[in-house]
Parts: C-alpha cells; sequence; structure tokens
C-alpha cells in the first residue's frame, strides 16, 4: 500500500509595506512510514537525553521524508526550552543540525535525489533504533516536552 507525506514551507518576507508569501510544498510516496508523539517530563537534571524507543530506521538510504520537532507543551517547572539536539541510539550519529531551535522542526524529503528544501540534506546518517533528544539548559525539572516524528521509507 502507497502512503504519501507532504513537507509544505511558507515563506513570508515583509520590507516596509510591502510584503511577499509563498507556499512550497513536496510529496513523496512510499511503503512504509514512521509516526510517533510521545511526551516527557523532565526530571532532575534537565538535560539529560530524552529516548524515544521503538524507532527504526535500518537503511538511510531508504528514507523519503522527514518531519522531527521538539516542543515544549507544559512549563510546571518555570523553563524554557531553548535548544537541543538529536541523534540515534547513544548519540552514535547526529540527525538534523545541531543545535536545533525549540519548535523548529526538521523537514527534509529526498525531491528525486534534488533535496527540498534545497539546503537541506537527508538528515539520517546512520541506521537508528532510538530517537534521542538532549535539550540544551533552559529546561526545570516537572517542565514537559514533547517529540513529534514522522517518517517516509521505502521498506526493503
Amino acid at each position: 500500500m502507497a502512503i504519501s507525506h507532504t513537507n509544505r514551507i511558507r515563506y513570508n518576507y515583509s520590507a516596509g509595506s510591502s510584503s511577499q508569501a509563498k507556499d512550497v510544498s513536496v510529496t513523496e510516496t512510499a511503503g512504509g512510514s514512521i509516526a510517533i508523539s510521545e511526551a516527557f517530563t523532565i526530571g532532575a537534571t534537565p538535560t539529560d537525553t530524552l529516548v524515544v524507543t521503538d524507532f527504526n530506521v535500518p537503511t538511510p538510504a531508504d528514507v523519503k521524508s522527514v518531519y522531527i520537532v521538539a516542543e515544549q507543551t507544559g512549563s510546571a517547572g518555570g523553563g524554557t526550552l531553548a535548544t537541543g539536539s538529536f541523534a540515534n541510539q547513544g548519540g552514535a550519529s547526529a540527525i538534523g543540525p545541531d543545535p536545533v531551535n525549540a519548535g523548529e522542526p526538521i523537514v527534509w524529503s529526498d525531491n528525486g535525489g534534488n533535496n527540498f528544501p534545497q539546503d537541506a540534506s537527508n538528515p539520517f546518517l546512520a541506521a537508528a533504533t532510538s530517537l534521542e533528544y538532549t535539550p540544551d539548559a533552559g529546561l526545570a525539572q516537572n517542565d514537559e516536552v514533547t517529540i513529534i516524528a514522522y517518517v517516509l521509507y521505502d521498506p526493503t
């Protein structure tokens, strides 16, 4: 069964009283999909790594589309998520840029080998059996972070 994912980016530009807006999107179709949303409550050490288990990307070359984001969903501890880093199991390989600003997703589509957005590349440099997020300073104990990940891939 074919599954489709669409990455859409909206560009806005303003200069004085003039403004421009443009939507650009790419839709990819493949046979496998990962969709994860996992919430975490920050413990006593706010920079401890948050681990999403059961996240399996065996072959990075099979990945066709990616959307990954960490969002602060609660501030009971009074902290603020600023930046953080994504990696695969044990931090063996970074996933996407390092650091990633809070709330800014890692977005990429293969786009027939042409990369979308054009300055992006497949964020998976190695196989992954977990998705890890390490927040930088700013969060406090009892704050909440949700990791959302969508990956479209060709199963082999």
